[in-house]
């Protein structure tokens, strides 16, 4: 063990560089480079300049002590995290300190991971200085952070020994900056031993500065055993310029650690508690500017003192079950216990009020709450022109009558009608949810101005949808239909032909009364992933026809069913990527009835499409499937089948180019007909998604299949045997068993000469 001084100014701290180190302060350089149980010191005495931080340079040492020191830290230019380690010995104490007058350049993926020993403490003092990360493994003593405030992008706390954290009280400020890799992280993760004292530490989260960045703020809980101070504080600030400012909340510790003190500013894409902790002291939620912000629950919570400011009355929070069929709540609905309360212009869903503060006051009610005292529906007529849904001058209390009355609320009947005369703008950072969205009986311009930076998908709609051929719809219809309270009831919904952008069906029962144009994604997902709302949902197309990029459901391993009538409407799936996919991971079907339904996949790109002919993850049968055509025109992209399943009139391209056509591994396809040719010089490939494996092409039904040519023909079974006639232009690439690479013309022939 040797005491190193840092001497002479700039330099680079390596592993051959000696001329910077001294065995003393202020001595001659020439000593050896600092080693795994050397104390390395920055001081007074080190001179002025920078100091280049090489790869050598991030090892292991006993301390790093900058006290006094004025010169500059440079971390280079890094795409991956290094990382520093004060590891101090055996009944030694450990130091981590900077000089309040450096400065730090590129510190962003540089991490100091901290330990202590048992009986001593290792103390982390930043005196000002802006830090990537600290992460703390106090495996036998503590580590502690002295007094005053910290600068860090990432905080994590964990260990595997019977050690100790404390903050002395300390604040932190966690931010990152203008990174655009990093995100604001706090993490306490303490399995069974440690203990940790936050006293009446402040932890103030920032979201990157830079638009562009996704500004999620994250604090992490997870561990067994954790004792802490309830006086502590975590403050979360916004930023109303990111494109995403959220609040990500997780505890998944064993013994629902106490999330103490939250206050969020702000936070423009949403409010996550993922988490299992049963109660918060104290939380507050403040909106400074128009966003339609949700405060999400995993599961049931008890809050002391609980504070919700909206913007205004048409820009609210929501406070519901946590909205993704990928995250498992505990029950529906959640019941969140208050002892003192305010809202002001609060929504609510899925929620029952319970404790000294019941019963809430709520404005927006989006259903299924309990013990929440709503604002009396009403019925609002569209009137004015050139006006925004979130304008009172949208709105009178009569068909045709004076404008000014209050922007209708989730629960409020709403009417367009001749005397609404428009235009009209809908604008997703006021209004998130939408009573109905009737505009049969408007035939003016309404403009869908949806804002990149609400955490809303689309606008949430109770009730029906019935709209107008001669409607001029413009902007971004994204359209999230909500689980309504009466889900038994048969939502219909009727486009007359409209395109809309995106489309997400949630819990109930929906029929189509009109052909159905998706620019982009249309969905189908349970609200929560334990199917607590609905048993089933049911999509009808109602033998209309559909068209959209691409056409999902996703189960999320809830207990919901999920069954899709496709009926004999034609679908049309225009986009690249997963076309169509349904997909499941619990024991209850995702069932697919194709019907008479015909399938065109008409993207004409470079791209790939991928088309699943069966649930992913069901026990269900897998669905008979009518005719499915492969176009269009000179697109090359590949294009793959994934899953077995039989199509009855069989597979079609109509495509003119060179491509790819593959089948899932170890997949059986029967098809009624498989028409697929390529051109002279222009060869198809018709090949197994995988290089290790094969897949089967079944003939359903007698006669023989001749309609095949120009083919690259690679691991493919084709069954039964002598039916399969590759054609005279096609290459028996490997791999193959029953394909006859003639012409059937020519098999013919042969037979009767």
């Amino acid at each position: 063990m040797a005491n190193r001084y840092w001497v002479g100014g700039s330099g680079t701290w390596d592993a051959t560089n000696t001329a910077n180190w001294s065995a003393t302060s202020g001595g001659a350089g020439g000593a050896s480079v600092p080693s795994l149980t050397d104390v390395v010191f920055f001081n007074a005495s080190s001179g002025g300049g920078t100091v280049t931080l090489s790869d050598d340079a991030f090892g292991q040492y006993q301390s790093i002590d900058c006290n006094g020191y004025t010169g500059t830290w440079d971390g280079g230019t890094r795409t991956s995290s290094t990382y520093f380690y004060v590891t101090p010995p055996a009944a030694t104490a450990g130091t981590l300190r900077f000089g309040s007058g450096m400065t730090f350049l590129n510190y962003e993926y540089i991490t100091f991971f901290v330990s202590a020993v048992t009986g001593q403490t290792t103390t982390i003092t930043t005196n000002g200085i802006t830090l990537g990360g600290i992460y703390v493994q106090n495996s036998a003593g503590t580590v502690a952070f002295a007094a005053g405030t910290h600068t860090l992008g990432r905080l994590t706390v964990g260990s595997s020994g019977t050690g100790a954290f404390n903050t002395n009280s300390a604040n932190f400020s966690i931010t990152v900056g203008n990174s655009a890799v990093f995100v604001p992280v706090v993490e306490f993760s303490l399995p069974s031993g440690p203990t940790m004292a936050l006293g009446t530490s402040t932890f103030t989260f920032t979201p990157p500065a830079n638009p562009a960045n996704i500004g999620y703020m994250n604090l992490y809980l997870t561990g067994t055993n954790t004792t802490t101070s309830n006086s502590a504080k975590f403050v979360f600030n916004g930023n109303l310029t990111s494109t995403f400012s959220a609040v990500n909340i997780q505890d998944y510790s064993s013994n629902t650690m106490s999330l103490f003190n939250v206050e969020i500013v702000d936070a423009v894409h949403g409010i996550i508690f993922d988490t299992q902790a049963t109660s918060i002291t104290t939380f507050k939620a403040t909106q400074t500017a128009a966003r339609a912000t949700p405060i999400q629950l995993r599961s049931s919570m008890t809050i002391s003192n609980m504070t919700v400011t909206s913007f205004n009355a048409t820009s609210r929070f929501i406070i519901t079950p946590v909205v993704t069929a990928f995250a498992s709540i505990s029950a529906f609905p959640l019941t969140l216990t208050v002892g003192t309360k305010s809202f002001s212009n609060v929504d609510f869903f899925g929620i029952s009020a319970a404790g000294a503060a019941a019963p809430f006051n709520g404005a927006g009610n989006w259903g299924n709450n309990s013990n929440i005292n709503f604002t009396s529906a009403v019925t609002r007529y569209a009137v004015g022109s050139s006006v925004q849904w979130h304008q009172t001058s949208m709105w009178s209390t009569s068909s045709g009558g004076a404008s000014g009355a209050t922007v209708p609320l989730p629960q409020d009947t709403v009417i367009f009608n001749g005397s609404s005369t428009g235009p009209y703008t809908i604008d997703n950072l006021y209004t998130a949810c939408i009573p109905t969205l009737g505009l049969s009986n408007y035939t003016g311009t309404f403009d869908f101005n949806f804002n990149i930076y609400s955490r809303n998908e689309g606008w949430m709609i109770k009730d029906t949808v019935s709209l107008n051929a001669s409607t001029t719809l413009t902007g971004s219809p994204r359209l999230i239909l909500w689980p309504s309270t009466t889900l038994s009831t048969t939502r219909y919904l009727d486009f007359k032909n409209q395109t809309i952008y995106t489309l997400a069906l949630q819990d109930g029962a929906y029929t189509l009364n009109s052909n159905l144009n998706v620019t982009s994604e249309f969905t189908v997902a349970p609200y929560a992933s334990l199917g607590v709302i609905a048993p089933t949902i049911v999509f009808d197309a109602n033998n209309y026809n559909v068209t959209a990029a691409s056409v999902t459901a996703f189960q999320g391993g809830s207990s919901t069913s999920i069954n899709f009538y496709m009926r004999s409407g034609t679908w049309t799936l225009t986009g690249s990527g997963t076309v169509f996919r349904f997909s499941s991971v619990s024991t209850n079907p995702v069932t697919i009835y194709p019907s008479d339904a015909p399938v065109f996949l008409t993207y004409n790109g470079t791209s790939g499409r991928t088309f699943y002919l069966a649930p992913t993850g069901s026990t269900a049968a897998a669905p008979v499937w009518n005719k499915i055509t492969v176009g269009s025109g000179s697109g090359s992209g590949t294009v793959t089948f994934q899953g077995s399943a039989n199509i009855t009139y069989g597979i079609e391209s109509t495509k003119t180019a060179t491509y790819t056509l593959r089948f899932g591994a170890s997949t059986t396809v029967g098809v009624g007909s498989f028409k697929v040719k390529g051109s002279a010089g222009n060869l198809v490939t018709l090949t197994c998604s995988s290089t290790s494996s094969t897949f089967t092409l079944n003939k359903l039904g007698s006669g023989k299949v001749g309609t095949v040519n120009y083919l690259t023909i690679s691991r493919s079974n084709a069954t039964p045997a002598n039916t399969w006639y590759a054609g005279a232009g096609s290459v028996n690439a490997g791999t193959n068993t029953g394909w006859i690479f003639k012409s059937l013309s020519s098999g013919m022939f042969m037979m009767f000469s």
